[in-house]
């Protein structure tokens, strides 16, 4: 299983601003978006946050297409735009030659409208399906089917499980088990609700490299308990690496890849809380490598 990540960054685009000095060239300023590829020819997209544009330009660079096409996979962990804002410029999606598989948590009317909706014409030239109004408007031409999350094998490679996570209108994690070999993506997730924590807890064990949301410093969720000022961001659907760190030491993955960074964090700032993380991690005993994800990061299991 090959899994290569193309969008790092969380809640919205952050490019690199020099004017200000301030730098995303390392960790990337594409929101949040994964391509994993089981044994064999399968594709699943994972998030279709602005990084996905550049999964499809190199889907397409490699020569992944034949004359009959591609079936894709698509996982959606949920709605927001962070998570979905790269749909309209995924370019598969435009070939009528594939076919997409979009499973999301919604019904799968909910699914097809939710990313319809950000292509009507006021807001997009290209719908997402084609519109029946009678105007001549363009639409996305490959072959797009909506499923809801209902326990049913999503894939024919590779054993794909999910679970509901903690974060303002829902969300879920997914895992992926190719013979044993297990990668677990926690999509958004802030930590705190006993009952959700422990069944993910239980659902993250036995996996090997773990890529969870981490976009905050402890003293960013809740300032006032650091003696500082500043809008306290607990309750935004986040962990920060404290967080994080004493939830994984009964799960000990031998890889924890932290992602989401938080559009204000620059280069320089993660690579400190990347810093701050590794020591804290020594300190209570967490054994696994942390690693801060990049785009463009290729994991292989």
């Amino acid at each position: 299983m090959n899994i290569t990540i193309y969008g790092t960054r969380g809640s919205y685009p952050s490019p690199s601003d020099r004017g200000r000095s301030f730098y995303t060239d390392k960790y990337g300023g594409h929101t949040t978006s994964l391509l994993v590829e089981p044994q064999g020819d399968e594709l699943i997209h994972v998030d279709l946050g602005s990084g996905s544009t550049q999964a499809g330009i190199d889907l397409i660079n490699r020569g992944t297409y034949s004359k009959e096409g591609k079936e894709h996979t698509v996982l959606i962990t949920h709605f927001h735009a962070d998570h979905t804002e790269g749909t309209p410029y995924l370019k598969p999606l435009y070939d009528p030659r594939n076919t997409f598989h979009i499973h999301g948590n919604a019904d799968p009317r909910v699914v097809e409208e939710l990313l319809g909706t950000r292509q009507n014409k006021a807001y997009f030239p290209v719908a997402y399906q084609a519109v029946s109004t009678g105007d001549a408007v363009p639409f996305m031409m490959a072959k797009k089917i909506h499923y809801s999350l209902n326990g049913k094998r999503i894939s024919k490679s590779v054993d794909i499980t999910f679970e509901q996570t903690n974060h303002p209108g829902g969300c879920v994690a997914y895992k992926f088990n190719e013979n044993g070999k297990i990668f677990a993506f926690s999509g958004d997730h802030e930590f705190g609700v006993q009952s959700i924590d422990d069944t993910l807890r239980d659902f993250y064990k036995n996996s090997q490299i773990i890529l969870h949301d981490c976009q905050y410093l402890p003293e960013e969720r809740n300032p006032a308990q650091y003696g500082l000022k500043g809008v306290p961001k607990a309750g935004w659907g986040h962990a920060d690496f404290k967080q994080l760190v004493d939830f994984m030491l009964k799960v000990q993955p031998e890889v924890l890849i932290l992602t989401h960074h938080d559009p204000e964090h620059d280069d320089k700032f993660i690579d400190e809380m990347h810093a701050k993380a590794q020591e804290y991690a020594l300190v209570v005993g967490l054994e696994s490598k942390i690693v801060m994800a990049t785009p463009g990061m290729k994991l292989r299991l």
